[in-house]
């Protein structure tokens, strides 16, 4: 309802920027003050309305311009006023005064008249409920515990105003939203505070109450009670505009209609009990929660007296750390060998809440130091209503001028892992890390001893892409090059078909006939054999043919020779020499032969020699499998370690389970299935080490194994950042994704390849298309080359090795008493490249080129 006042040239005007009035909902009026000067800014008068709440929001000068053109003159008039808005919020129904309003600015003074409104209460609708969810338990001075919100809906609602006494109680609560998620972020609601308004996200589902339905909107938040006793809260309330119907604008367009209702909670009792004094730890820094540990980094262990180390100091709780802070100084460290800045450090907090990071500077004092001792944290455990502490790793020192000091020489927590074996289920440091997002199914029990396709198994089908192929150009190519020589060689069978007539006939003819005929026969086979037209490059190197040829011209002319036959010791004669005349085809024949029967005889000592290596394999693998072990049994067992639901108790079955499939590898080391499965035991049992390594080797076998490529790249996310190995960085592997497959893979496409090149440069029946065949041939040929270069040159994995012990520290030299090559222990899982061996130490580096040293026993290689 507007208000105005009067009309002077100073004027004030009161308007309420609502129609609709409603007890215990706030709603706006602003005082205008007009025709005064810009400056200066009039004070806010001051605003009282019985039995209601006044609060000053805030004031607005706003300045108008006109300007008027008389007689080609211009006139600019500017005018402003003063906006004072106050939020005021009705505590009961009926009729209010709005006292006269007096603006003063020096000498000018402006009165508005005295005006009223009226306020009616919200009415109430089963359409809405609100329901405040508390913890059924009293809880604890500074822990911080979870309030639920519940608001059922069975219409749509508009404009919701919550009121949470909760949270508008600043003295007694401190209140925080919990971490959204990116799809929580688009759907939240704002509720009031003291300060800025808090936004909670929602979730949304079908619910009943008090056997009606519903929609659920869920608000949660974290709440920190500051004081201690029987604390009584006011009802939680929040009104909101529900639809009620549709009506007709004045146009006759049907529009929703909708009113105001209120949903109101019932009173409730919170009792806070304080921390007790009991047993309270005298570095107790109001640190309440539970699953508390704390680690701490140094920027150098190799100091002198005076030089300043730089304290990172972790803390991480199962429970939000958003008030919690570090112990006195004189309580982390000890005052007489080191210096902390007095001030109290400010930690940043990561990861929900659940994570704060503390960065200070120490400063050595003493040169008798030799450690930076553990840091203890003490915090009371809600759950067990007791005092407990939590404890960092001790970081061995090396200080100027004293005596050098390894880590193995300080005294650690229990449970530092000493040297092992190759088995998983030695005890060892417990990571504490949660499983979510790893595979931890098991393998199909058809497949988990399932050998992965090897490419021996496929040398005949290979061998045959390969040479079928060759064969079949060569053949072709053979048959283009020698139809001259076939020609000349079905000549030379008929001449010598010819002479061998010849030589049948001379013992029934005359001599001169059956000489002219063997002459004419031994000539012509002559021409045929050394390719000339008359014999003459045989006749210059054979003496005996020419005798022979001779003797036989002299008998064809013999007149005395016409009633005899041929002597036989001239046929005889004649025949050696066309036998002679067919040794270089023999010759030939012959190295053919000898050829061909060495590469058969090699192929059959190949064949000979295989079955007598697998022989030998096979003894092998009968000698390691004497005692085999039952998988359904060991399967069992890891079934009942996914099933429990007691941590600590899944934790010792999953390392049962780990002993068992270790066991299992060893006797059948080559089945991926299998390795992965130990791999999960592993990583069940919070042993990240081994279970790298059964994912690697897993992965050496099989390369796309789905479950091990998964907890292999789960893993890798768990591990600090400088530590872990981040493959989709290469960008080499990004860009040849293929060189990853399997060699079977590679090696049958590139046979593929090669023999669909091969055959498309064989012409059938004709050129054919000619271009398009060399277009295909070449890619094909690119094809053979992308595939069979990965596939015989696989990348060198013999010095990747895994870190197996958690905490190791990385040595300068090959040395216990080395000073630290990195101010951080090495975690567990972490894959290196080994440079160097020495006896029992090893050179290894980092992902990002860190260089050091690491006992032989804190690793194990990938290849066996």
């Amino acid at each position: 309802a507007a208000i105005p006042g009067t009309v002077l040239a100073q004027t004030v005007k009161v308007s309420a920027e609502s129609r609709n009035i409603h007890v215990g909902l706030p709603f706006a009026i602003a005082i205008t003050a007009s025709g005064f000067d810009n400056k200066p800014e009039p004070e806010a008068p001051t605003l009282k309305i019985k039995d209601c709440d006044v609060v000053f929001a805030g004031a607005t000068p706003r300045t108008m311009r006109s300007v008027s053109i008389i007689g080609g003159r211009r006139t600019v008039v500017a005018e402003t006023s003063f906006i004072f808005r106050y939020q005021v919020t009705p505590r009961r129904a009926g009729t209010f005064q709005i006292p006269p309003i007096q603006v003063s600015q020096g000498k000018k003074t402006a009165r508005s008249v005295q005006r009223t409104f009226s306020a009616k209460p919200v009415p109430t609708t089963d359409k809405m409920r609100l329901v405040l969810g508390l913890p059924e338990r009293p809880v604890w001075l500074g822990e911080s515990f979870e309030v639920v919100i519940d608001w059922y809906l069975s219409a749509d609602p508009s404009a919701p105003t919550f009121s949470i006494p909760m949270f508008e109680d600043a003295d007694r609560f401190t209140v925080r939203a919990p971490e959204m998620t990116k799809t929580a972020r688009r759907q939240v609601v704002s509720f009031p505070t003291t300060g800025q308004p808090l936004e909670l996200s929602y979730t949304s589902e079908p619910a009943t109450l008090n056997g009606k339905r519903y929609t659920r909107l869920r608000f949660r938040a974290l709440v920190t009670p500051r004081t201690s006793g029987l604390l009584e809260l006011a009802p939680a309330r929040v009104v909101a505009a529900l639809e009620t119907g549709t009506t007709r604008d004045r146009f006759g367009f049907p529009v929703s209609k909708s009113e105001m209702f209120l949903a109101q909670d019932q009173a409730r009792t919170l009792e806070v009990k304080p921390l007790p004094q009991r047993g309270r730890p005298p570095g107790f820094n109001n640190a309440v929660g539970t699953g508390f540990s704390i680690e701490v980094n140094a920027s150098r262990t190799v100091v002198r007296v005076g030089d300043p180390i730089e304290l990172t100091v972790t803390v991480r709780s199962e429970s939000r750390l958003g008030g919690m802070a570090l112990p006195p100084s004189s309580v982390l460290l000890d005052p007489n060998q080191f210096a902390l800045p007095e001030e109290e450090v400010i930690g940043e907090l990561k990861n929900d809440g659940k994570t704060k990071i503390f960065r200070l500077t120490a400063q050595l004092k003493s040169p008798d130091v030799r450690e930076i001792p553990p840091l203890e944290l003490a915090y009371f455990n809600p759950v067990t209503a007791t005092y407990e502490v939590a404890r960092s790793r001790p970081i061995a020192l090396q200080v100027a001028g004293a005596a050098m000091i390894g880590a193995s020489q300080v005294t650690r927590n229990s449970g530092t892992r000493g040297d092992t074996r190759d088995n998983p289920s030695q005890p060892g440091k417990t990571q504490k890390i949660t499983l979510v997002g790893a595979d931890l199914a098991l393998s199909n029990p058809s497949r988990t001893l399932a050998r992965p396709a090897e490419v021996r198994g496929w040398l005949p089908v290979l061998a045959a892409l390969y040479t079928i192929p060759l064969l079949l150009l060569a053949a072709l190519w053979w048959r283009k090059q020698t139809a001259g020589a076939r020609a000349v060689s079905g000549a030379k069978r008929l001449r010598t078909s010819a002479f061998d007539r010849a030589i049948a006939n001379a013992d029934s003819a005359a001599a001169t006939e059956a000489a002219t005929e063997i002459a004419a026969a031994l000539r012509e086979l002559v021409k045929e054999t050394d390719g000339s037209k008359d014999g003459s490059k045989i006749k210059n190197k054979s003496s005996e043919l020419e005798q022979v040829l001779a003797e036989l011209e002299l008998e064809a002319y013999n007149p005395r020779a016409a009633n005899k036959t041929l002597s036989k010791a001239l046929i005889e004669r004649a025949q050696r020499v066309a036998e002679g005349l067919g040794s270089k085809l023999a010759t030939l024949v012959l190295i053919a032969a000898t050829t061909l029967a060495t590469h058969l005889v090699s192929m059959a000592s190949a064949e000979a020699a295989e079955p007598a290596s697998t022989a030998v394999e096979k003894t092998a693998r009968a000698d390691s499998s004497k005692a085999p072990l039952d998988l359904a049994e060991i399967r069992a067992l890891y079934q009942q370690a996914l099933a429990s639901q007691d941590p600590e108790a899944a934790r010792h079955l999953y390392a049962r389970a780990a002993t068992a499939f270790a066991e299992a590898v060893t006797q059948t080391p080559d089945r991926p299935e299998l390795l992965t499965d130990w791999g999960n035991a592993c990583l069940g049992a919070r042993e990240l080490g081994w279970a790298v390594l059964a994912y690697r080797r897993a992965l050496r076998l099989d390369p796309r194994q789905p479950r091990a490529l998964t907890n292999l790249n789960w893993v890798r996310g768990q591990l600090p950042q400088w530590a872990a190995t981040d493959p989709s960085s290469d960008a080499v592997s990004t860009l040849f994704f293929w060189r990853d497959s399997s060699p079977l893979t590679l090696h049958i496409i590139a046979a593929l390849a090669f023999a669909t090149m091969i055959l498309l440069l064989v012409p059938f029946g004709g050129q054919g298309p000619r271009m398009w065949r060399m277009i295909g041939s070449g890619l094909c040929a690119m094809v053979f080359v992308l595939t069979i270069v990965p596939a015989l040159y696989r990348p060198d994995d013999q010095n990747i090795a895994v870190v197996i012990r958690d905490a190791e520290t990385l040595r300068a030299a090959d040395s216990a008493s080395a000073p630290d090559a990195l101010s951080r222990p090495l975690p567990a899982g972490a894959e290196v490249t080994v440079v160097e061996s020495r006896q029992r130490w090893q050179q290894i580096e980092l992902a990002n080129g860190q260089r050091g040293w690491l006992p032989r026993a804190a690793l194990r290689t990938v290849a066996r």
